[in-house]
């Protein structure tokens, strides 16, 4: 996947902003109790409020709320949350780690990242 977001410093340790991105999850084909079943790719592009508060100099704490929308057929999307740590390199480089969580119909997708982002 990839994220973007775009984010104002609203207080001396607090971001706030807009999120978005695009993630591509890759089906399998499973073995549950001797009967293979094949998972299709799944596609969301999510659309969020993002906020950042910083700890210290170098870590941050914080999260992304929205929607996320589903891309392949038979995908409604759902509720978008993604709460993230992040450890400030330096100015330029920043290193994240994150969980995923989109709320769909009766069950929620979610995924675990290690992340590495670039500040423009």
């Amino acid at each position: 996947g990839v994220d973007a977001n775009h984010l104002w410093n609203v207080a001396e340790s607090l971001d706030v902003g807009v999120a978005t991105g695009f993630t591509n999850a890759f089906g399998k084909t499973f073995e549950i109790l001797g009967q293979d079943f094949d998972a299709e790719d799944v596609q969301f592009i999510p659309i969020a409020a993002a906020g950042r508060y910083h700890v210290t100099d170098k870590f941050r704490a914080g999260a992304d709320i929205g929607y996320a929308i589903g891309i392949n057929d038979g995908n409604d999307g759902g509720f978008y949350y993604r709460p993230i740590l992040a450890y400030g390199i330096n100015q330029s480089f920043e290193v994240n780690f994150s969980y995923t969580g989109i709320s769909l119909d009766g069950f929620t997708w979610s995924t675990i990242s290690l992340g590495f982002m670039v500040n423009l």
